[in-house]
């Protein structure tokens, strides 16, 4: 470990770096770091340059309170419980690779706050939940993972505020943790006049006129969604433009569509969705994508497959849909003797995992 030495009087930027002697010169170099005032710690960071992310590993262990309690007090009050709105589940919604990779993991897994946050500079990580459904559609992909917000409440017991991000709609963020967060004020539903309220009564409820967000600290189990909601993406805006800067291949595709690639890629990797069901309207909504999709191709009449063989290739079909590649399906259609061959087979290798796909199209 690095730790630096701190003269009496010695400006900041002659601060220099040694090697530790152990853990009692670093609590000595913490105490005296401790004297300095928030205006002598940004002009100790301005000065140390190469050695600045040292210097802020040992901020970070020494936590201050980002606001005043009166200041959260007073920002949390802004959105007192109007129009009262129950909270029974609460989503986290992403974009379909990252949706397959968590079946996959069977993990949420958290991430940087990358926004304007008040959190950002502490590097916190977090799993963005929230109880809304956006009405031009989410920005934060197609496929929603569904967990009772008891549940998290009671797996993250300790909740902080964080603050309001200003959007069209205000989204006033709470924190939930395991642990004691000295640098965030503690909110309490049971108390606090917020955007949510907890009573025997009424139970959960949320202030129905904003968008609240839920930021969970560290990764969420799989084994804790209770059922899987296919959204549509918004038309326009996108967080994976925002925050790593690449462009999305769901912008503003329909539920229908987005389930559809989800149904073809979980199949063609040979994934396992559990015990998770998937919301009923969604799987009807993508079954009629992929069917649809299917019934575009052209069969050969002449083609003989056994019903193992079929759904093998059934299933090679569904990840070149999944993978965009039209050639490829197109391809394997052909080795069918018909659509109607090719859709059933399609049909019966889905109901395995989809257990709400119709056994009939009307």
């Amino acid at each position: 470990m690095i730790a630096p030495r701190v003269e009496r009087g010695t400006p900041a930027r002659r601060i220099a770096f040694i090697p530790s002697m152990g853990s009692i010169l670093a609590m000595t170099t913490l105490a005296a770091l401790r004297q300095q005032t928030g205006s002598d710690c940004q002009r100790v960071l301005s000065h140390t340059r190469g050695n600045r992310n040292r210097l802020l590993n040992f901020f970070i262990i020494m936590p201050t309170p980002i606001i005043s309690a009166q200041q959260a007090q007073r920002e949390w009050e802004q959105y007192p419980l109007i129009d009262p709105t129950d909270i029974e589940f609460v989503a986290y919604t992403a974009h379909v690779e990252t949706a397959l990779r968590i079946i996959e993991d069977k993990n949420i897994r958290a991430g940087l706050v990358y926004d304007d946050s008040r959190l950002k500079r502490y590097r916190t990580v977090v799993t963005w939940f929230s109880p809304n459904v956006w009405a031009p559609g989410s920005r934060y992909g197609n496929i929603a993972f569904k967990v009772p917000f008891e549940q998290l409440y009671s797996d993250f017991p300790k909740t902080y505020w964080v603050e309001t991000a200003e959007y069209a709609v205000a989204a006033p963020r709470i924190f939930f943790s395991t642990t004691e967060n000295k640098r965030l004020i503690a909110y309490d539903p049971d108390s606090d006049d917020g955007p949510w309220k907890q009573s025997p009564r009424h139970g959960h409820q949320r202030n129905g006129d904003i968008c609240l967000e839920i930021l969970v600290e560290g990764d969420v189990k799989y084994a804790d969604v209770t059922e899987i909601e296919f959204y549509t993406h918004h038309p326009t805006y996108c967080s994976e433009r925002r925050s790593k800067g690449r462009q999305c291949r769901n912008v503003g595709d329909r539920r229908a569509k987005a389930g559809g690639q989800f149904m073809c890629g979980l199949i063609g990797r040979k994934l396992s969705l559990g015990q998770v069901p998937v919301h009923k309207g969604s799987t009807e909504d993508a079954w009629s994508w992929v069917a649809n999709k299917l019934t575009g191709y052209t069969a050969d009449a002449n083609a003989s497959l056994s019903a193992s063989s079929r759904r093998a290739l059934v299933r090679s079909l569904m990840n070149l849909i999944y993978l965009e590649d039209e050639a490829g399906a197109a391809s394997l259609a052909r080795l069918f003797r018909s659509t109607e061959q090719l859709v059933e087979t399609a049909r019966e290798v889905l109901q395995a995992q989809f257990t709400q796909v119709p056994d009939t199209d009307d």
